[in-house]
C-alpha cells in the first residue's frame, strides 16, 4: 500500500497538467510547423512553375506585338509608296537612266554622288532639285502627320540614283548599300529591316523600313524610312511590365541591350550566363545570376530573324550611324529577381508562424487546464488511500465518471471493501485463536496440577487399557498412566 502511494506522489510530482500541456505544445507545434513548411514549400514551387509559365507568356506577347507594330510600319511605308505621283516620278527618271549606257549612267550617277557630298549649302538649287519637289513635299507631309516618329524618308529609283528626300543625307547614290540590296533582291524585291543602332541624323535609335516599289511586278525604286522606334516600342515594352522588381529588355542575339528601362541604348550587355541562354533557344528558366536566382522569359521576335518576304540586319558602322546590327535578331527578356517572387509567400510564411505559435500556446494552456481537471480525482483518489493506509477502511471515493478515471475508483471502491472484509475475517481468526491459545494454557496448566497431586499420592496407583480379542474376550492389558508410588513397586 505504501509502495502505491509513494508511486503515486511521485507522479503527482512531476506535475501531470504541465507535463501535459508541454507535450501537446511541443507536439501541435512540431505538426503545425512541418504542416506549415510542406505548405509553403508546395506554394513556393508553384509559385516558381507559374511565374516560369507567366514569363514566358509575357516575353511572346511582348515579341509578337513588336512584330506586329512593325509590319504596321511596314504596311503605313508601302502605302506611301504607292502615291500616283511617286510611280509616275520613278518612271521618267528610270526611262532617263535607262537610255543610257550602263558605262555612261553609273559615270553620271557617281559624278552626281560627289557634287552631293561637296555641297553643304541645303539650299543650293542643285540639292534643292531633290529636297524640294513635289515628291519630297508629300514625304514631308507624311513626317509631319506622326511628329518625331520619322527620321528622314527617301526615294531611290531602280539604279540607285536619289529622286526625293525629306532632307538633305549623306550621299546621293544608295545602290551599293547592304539595306538597298536587301530590298532589291536581284529583282526579287523584299521588305529590308535595316537595324541602324544611333542614328546621328535622327538623334536617336533607328530602324529604317526598306520596301521595294513595285509597276506590274518589276521594281522601279526603293523607299526608305527611318523610324525612331525606340519610343513606341519602350512605351510598349512598359506597358507589360507587371510589377517593380520586373525589368524587361529588348536586346541583340550579341547580348546588347537596345531597351532597359533608365538606361541608354546600346551602351550596356548582358550578361555572360544570358548571352548563353540567348543562343540556347526561347523559353523560361531558372537562372543564378550575380549570385542570387532569378526567372528569365526569353522569346525571339520573329521577324527579325528573317522570315519569307522579310530581312533584318545592317552594317556596324557607317558614316551616319553607329552600333549598327550585324546579322543580329532581337529578343524580349523578362527578368525577375525569385526572392522579390517569393516575397509575398515569406510575408505569409511568418504570419502562419506567429498564428502556429499563438496556436501552440492556446493548446498548452488548455491541455494545462484539462490536465489540471484531469489530476483531480487522482489527488482526491491518493486521499482516500492514505486513509486506507491509516486504516480507515469505511473510506469511498464518489464516481461520478464514466471514463478510465471513473473506473478507477470504483476498482479503489472494491478494493476498499474487500480489505474491510479481509480485515474483518483476520480479526475474528485472531480472537478465535487467542481464544483457543488461553484454554490450551489452562488445559496444561491443569494437567500439571493433576500430575503433581497423582504422583504425590502414597498408594500406589495405576491406570491400564485391557487388550480384547476378536470375541471381546480380555486377554492383555498396557499400563496408560502410573504414578511414583506404583512405579516403586514394580522396581
Amino acid at each position: 500500500m505504501k509502495i502505491i502511494i509513494e508511486n503515486i506522489k511521485k507522479v503527482l510530482e512531476m506535475n501531470f497538467a504541465l507535463n501535459q500541456s508541454i507535450k501537446i505544445f511541443i507536439s501541435s507545434f512540431i505538426v503545425l510547423i512541418i504542416g506549415i513548411t510542406t505548405i509553403y514549400y508546395i506554394n513556393y514551387n508553384d509559385l516558381l512553375n507559374k511565374h516560369v509559365e507567366l514569363s514566358k507568356n509575357v516575353t511572346n506577347e511582348i515579341s509578337v506585338g513588336i512584330e506586329n507594330h512593325l509590319l504596321e510600319k511596314v504596311k503605313t511605308t508601302k502605302t506611301i509608296a504607292v502615291a500616283p505621283g511617286i510611280l509616275e516620278t520613278l518612271k521618267k527618271s528610270n526611262e532617263y537612266y535607262g537610255l543610257l549606257s550602263e558605262q555612261i549612267r553609273d559615270k553620271e550617277i557617281q559624278s552626281k554622288n560627289e557634287k552631293w557630298k561637296s555641297i553643304k549649302d541645303i539650299d543650293n538649287p542643285f540639292i534643292l532639285k531633290y529636297t524640294n519637289n513635289v515628291v519630297s513635299k508629300y514625304l514631308k507631309n507624311q513626317q509631319n502627320n506622326l511628329e518625331g516618329e520619322y527620321g528622314e524618308i527617301f526615294i531611290t529609283n531602280k539604279y540607285g540614283a536619289l529622286i526625293a528626300s525629306t532632307a538633305k543625307l549623306t550621299t546621293f547614290n544608295h545602290g551599293h548599300k547592304y539595306w538597298w540590296k536587301g530590298a532589291y533582291n536581284n529583282g526579287a524585291g523584299s521588305v529590308f529591316l535595316d537595324d541602324r543602332g544611333y542614328d546621328k541624323s535622327v538623334g536617336g535609335y533607328v530602324l529604317g523600313i526598306v520596301v521595294p516599289i513595285k509597276s506590274d511586278d518589276e521594281i522601279i525604286g526603293i523607299l526608305k524610312v527611318n523610324l525612331n522606334v525606340l519610343g513606341s516600342l519602350s512605351e510598349m515594352i512598359l506597358n507589360y511590365t507587371r510589377e517593380g522588381s520586373e525589368v524587361i529588355k529588348l536586346v541583340r542575339s550579341g547580348g546588347l541591350i537596345i531597351f532597359e528601362e533608365g538606361k541608354e541604348p546600346l551602351s550596356e550587355r548582358v550578361s555572360a550566363i544570358l548571352l548563353e541562354k540567348l543562343r540556347s533557344g526561347e523559353g523560361a528558366v531558372v537562372v543564378e545570376e550575380n549570385g542570387n536566382e532569378c526567372i528569365i522569359g526569353i522569346s525571339e521576335i520573329r521577324i527579325t530573324k528573317g522570315i519569307k518576304g522579310y530581312n533584318f540586319g545592317g552594317s556596324f558602322e557607317s558614316i551616319d550611324h553607329k552600333k549598327g546590327n550585324s546579322g543580329e535578331s532581337w529578343y524580349i527578356i523578362d527578368y525577375h529577381p525569385i526572392s522579390l517572387i517569393v516575397k509575398p509567400a515569406q510575408e505569409d510564411l511568418k504570419i502562419l508562424l506567429l498564428i502556429t505559435f499563438l496556436l501552440s500556446v492556446i493548446l498548452a494552456f488548455t491541455s494545462k487546464i484539462i490536465g489540471s481537471r484531469a489530476a483531480k480525482p487522482i489527488r482526491k483518489l491518493i486521499e482516500h488511500v492514505e486513509l486506507i493506509a491509516q486504516g480507515n477502511f469505511d473510506s469511498r471515493v464518489s464516481v461520478k465518471r464514466k471514463d478510465e478515471i471513473g473506473f478507477l475508483g470504483k476498482s479503489f471502491n472494491q478494493m476498499a471493501k474487500n480489505l474491510k472484509e479481509s480485515t474483518t475475517s483476520v480479526d475474528k481468526l485472531s480472537a478465535e485463536i487467542n481464544e483457543r491459545i488461553k484454554a490450551e494454557e489452562a488445559l496444561s496448566e491443569s494437567e500439571k496440577k493433576y500430575k503433581s497431586l497423582f504422583n504425590s499420592l502414597l498408594d500406589a496407583f495405576a491406570f491400564h487399557k485391557i487388550v480384547l480379542d476378536e470375541n471381546n474376550v480380555p486377554i492383555d492389558y498396557t499400563f496408560i498412566e502410573i504414578n511414583d508410588a506404583f512405579e516403586k513397586l514394580q522396581n
